[in-house]
């Protein structure tokens, strides 16, 4: 073989080489260079890929091939919050996102509000019989006994539901248990002088206001702790045992200075509303109304956990927001 005949073999060689790198770099690229994406969430839902498009999911879970790289996604559902995620997706890796989409929040207004049905009441009363006092209800006709107490409690102030009560008087305290018709004695000086209270549906958290703070304290157990909430805002324990809000962004104390009541939202229009989960000691945020220009006089949560109504003295509204 000549030369020449060599030199021709050796370029033809280097460019088949060549060429089948190229091949193999496109291959690469362009088909083995993928991940997998695996979405799971209430279907049907849209992804909006930041520079590729849209990709509609009918089912749930929902796996879509994608090139590696840094992925920006949009997860959008009708009548719900958009969902933003932004992650790395590695080559051959199947990255699992679980949506929990929120309902989007939407005041009306409305011309009128649910009746608040009336508390039960109880009181600290002498049985004239033994010689002892004792809590019963207030509209019970026998006065029938729910707890006796070892001694007189002087001046005292009870803040009932309909399982529980909070009872005290100038040196004692108590939480009661209508079901198992106990009573247990707390520190008194946790206390002080209430100003106003209510237990949560499960009896377990009373949500309460002093006169010598101007947070709300919460009672859990035997243990007081002060909340991120000031006692002036609007509060109703809901029948989940969640505490839902309604909150003035910033308001103006006697020395003139602004104080944030949450500091995660700083938004000075308009109130906030939003969930204290006690079990949890966290705060969710619904929306900020520009709407609502005054605190609300009452906040009627409906059982179904996705209304709330609001009476404000000179308008009523209907928030419907889901299951926050």
């Amino acid at each position: 073989m000549d030369e020449d005949k060599k030199q021709l073999i050796a370029r033809a060689s280097f460019l088949l080489i060549l060429a089948a790198l190229f091949i193999m770099m496109f291959v690469w690229a362009t088909v083995l260079d993928f991940g997998y994406i695996k979405v799971e969430g209430e279907a049907p839902f849209k992804l909006n890929i930041w520079g590729q498009g849209e990709v509609m999911c009918d089912i749930s879970p929902c796996k879509i091939k994608q090139s590696t790289g840094l992925k920006d996604i949009a997860f959008i559902k009708d009548e719900m919050q958009p969902i933003s995620e932004q992650f790395e997706l590695g080559r051959w890796e199947t990255k699992k996102i679980v949506l929990d989409f929120k309902f989007t929040p939407e005041l009306k207004e409305v011309i009128e509000v649910p009746e608040i049905e009336p508390e039960v009441e109880h009181e600290i009363v002498l049985d004239k019989g033994n010689k002892m006092y004792k809590l019963i209800e207030k509209e019970d006709p026998l006065k029938n006994a729910i707890v006796y107490f070892p001694k007189e409690i002087k001046d005292p102030q009870v803040f009932s539901s309909e399982d529980s009560a909070l009872v005290l008087g100038e040196d004692s305290a108590y939480k009661v248990d209508f079901i198992k018709k106990e009573r247990v004695q707390l520190n008194k000086k946790s206390f002080g002088k209430i100003v106003d209270g209510t237990w949560s549906p499960n009896g377990r958290y009373f949500v309460f206001e002093v006169s010598w703070s101007d947070k709300l304290l919460l009672l859990d157990g035997d243990k007081v702790r002060e909340l991120d909430l000031y006692a002036d805002s609007k509060h109703v324990w809901r029948y989940d045992n969640q505490l839902l809000f309604a909150v003035s962004q910033q308001y103006s104390d006697q020395e003139g200075s602004f104080k944030i009541n949450l500091l995660d939202y700083t938004s000075s229009e308009g109130y906030t509303f939003g969930l204290y989960n006690p079990e949890e000691d966290g705060y969710m945020k619904i929306e900020t109304f520009s709407e609502i220009e005054k605190l609300p006089l009452e906040l009627i949560p409906v059982s179904n956990g996705r209304v709330i109504y609001i009476k404000s003295a000179d308008r009523n509204y209907k928030l419907d927001y889901e299951s926050f």
